[in-house]
């Protein structure tokens, strides 16, 4: 069960990417929307060369704190850093900012969420317990997709319902949580 509480978090960060980021940084921010639809998606393209790099590096360099646990332990302060970058921007954002940040945050994801999925495949030998592990890791991201949602209800009714107060209130939820839950010994 430990093992899959890094998805309540991890799986966060997904969502206001796709509903909130580009409104806000058209909406609220006067960047153009094609040009932050733009941003996004060109900086998916790093994922071309960095996801099958880190896997192939968590795959076959061992540490003495195992071969997964180290790359997830590296990839949490860069995803930290680049989380608030892209979700409290300041009013100086640029589309070059949004590019780099985003590309940085989904290099930070890559480093925590491939070694962490490769892993929960190796906790087990047997087909039914992996099943099992997979199945409350994905029960977890689902429940955290979940309770953002409801995180963003409670923040409504305390008067935060701006965007940028929304989004610095997922950056500070995401930043106090992840560490503690990806350095949780398992």
């Amino acid at each position: 069960m430990r093992y899959s509480l890094p998805s309540l978090v991890t799986s966060v960060a997904a969502l206001p990417m796709a509903l909130f980021i580009p409104a806000f940084y058209a909406d609220e921010l006067g960047l153009p929307l094609a040009a932050v639809g733009a941003a996004i998606a060109a900086s998916r393209v790093f994922d071309v060369v960095t996801d099958p790099l880190i896997g192939i590096l968590s795959d076959r360099l061992p540490t003495r704190w195992g071969r997964r646990k180290p790359w997830m332990l590296l990839g949490t302060p860069l995803f930290l850093v680049a989380i608030w970058q892209v979700f409290v921007p300041g009013e100086s954002a640029t589309i070059g900012g949004l590019l780099l940040w985003t590309a940085l945050l989904y290099l930070g994801f890559t480093l925590i969420d491939l070694p962490y999925r490769a892993w929960g495949a190796e906790l087990s030998t047997d087909y039914d317990e992996r099943s099992r592990i997979t199945s409350v890791r994905e029960a977890l991201s689902m429940a955290g997709q979940v309770a953002l949602l409801g995180f963003l209800v409670v923040l409504t009714t305390l008067g935060l319902d701006a965007g940028a107060e929304q989004l610095r209130g997922i950056a500070w939820l995401v930043l106090i949580s992840l560490p503690l839950l990806v350095g949780m010994p398992c």
